[in-house]
């Protein structure tokens, strides 16, 4: 747990210098996504490219536009297999999302949210490896104003 607050803390003090053009655009009704239908040996093996549809927002969810994703192949490979704290991939008939954490920037907010809004940029955990994730807004970081330092 350390290695990942860590990380998260990285990968927000990067997110601090975002580019201009991650500000947000327009969802459509689909974006994509690298997804896992089932477990298996390696992440090569079940990582594939999917159509996801925009599902609309809860009450209290933020979608997020990925700018940066987290890499953690220790990480990724545990949730490919369905190891240790990702066993319930093993039952998943669905299939699960793939991408530890990440930094972007708030395409939409649910009706409820208070403290965020269109533009920001925030840190997230999970679903990384997407064009858009969807996180709980009490799960979100916001990532503080660039400084010179």
């Amino acid at each position: 747990m350390p290695t990942l607050l860590l990380t998260l803390f990285i990968s927000c003090i990067r997110a601090s210098v975002l580019p201009k053009s991650a500000q947000p655009t327009a969802a459509g009704s689909t974006y994509r996504a690298l997804v896992a239908g089932s477990v298996g040996e390696q992440f090569r093996d079940v990582a594939k490219i999917a159509e996801v549809a925009l599902k609309e927002l809860a009450e209290d969810e933020v979608l997020v536009k990925v700018v940066y994703a987290g890499v953690n192949g220790g990480c990724e490979t545990f949730r490919a297999r369905g190891e240790f704290a990702f066993a319930s991939n093993r039952e998943s008939d669905s299939g699960f999302a793939l991408g530890a954490e990440g930094v972007g920037v708030v395409a939409a907010i649910g009706s409820a949210v208070e403290g965020f809004a269109e533009g920001d940029a925030v840190c997230f955990v999970g679903s990384g490896f997407a064009e858009y994730t969807t996180a709980k807004a009490r799960t979100l970081w916001r990532v503080p104003e660039p400084t010179a330092e």
